[in-house]
């Protein structure tokens, strides 16, 4: 049975169990302390992730980067556990993925064909950036206030799931936008 332990350097240790595969993550930590996930697997093997501590100043503000590279570094651990190859970070296909969360954030909707004209589809809006792919998948969320969040969503969803762990993607981009908490992965297999 896989258990997740998340320790942060002031010497706070949590252990919590689960059923099935590694696949939840768990975030709490004063702001500025650094977070270690170490993962445990069903063959007693052990992953360790380094996570972003905690950002902000207090004042409800988040490093919005951090974030989206917090999500970057959990799908590559998922990717991992399953044999997968990891992604590439794409800060092309990030700004693509960021400016459709924002659309969304700006429109309050919750859609992956856009009516508001940055690009009617995942494909189109690549293509406008001038970014050249062989296939694509898109995941987008609403809500989930953290990287691990956002992610288990995904990961409990099949179809999400699917896009995290094709073997057939190379690279990556995440977008957030807030208030709101607008997520969106763009997944490619690049040429």
């Amino acid at each position: 049975m896989p258990r997740f332990l998340i320790i942060s350097l002031i010497v706070t240790c949590l252990t919590i169990s689960s059923c099935g595969k590694a696949t939840g993550y768990l975030l709490g930590a004063a702001a500025g302390v650094a977070v270690v996930s170490a993962i445990q697997d069903d063959d007693d093997d052990e992953k360790v992730i380094f996570l972003p501590p905690p950002t902000g100043t207090g004042t409800g503000t988040i490093d919005i980067d951090a974030y989206e590279q917090g999500v970057f570094s959990i799908v590559n651990t998922e990717r991992a556990l399953q044999g997968a190859a990891p992604l590439e970070w794409d800060n092309a296909v990030a700004a693509v993925a960021r400016a459709h969360s924002e659309c969304q954030r700006d429109h309050d909707g919750f859609y992956h064909v856009c009516p508001y004209g940055h690009g009617v589809n995942p494909g189109d809006r690549l293509t406008a950036a001038g970014i050249a792919y062989l296939s694509l998948g898109e995941n987008i969320a609403r809500g989930q206030d953290l990287p691990a969040a956002v992610m288990n969503a995904w990961m409990d969803s099949a179809g999400h799931r699917a896009n995290i762990l094709n073997p057939e993607f190379t690279h990556i981009g995440v977008g957030l936008a807030v208030p709101g908490y607008h997520w969106t992965q763009v997944f490619i297999w690049k040429p």
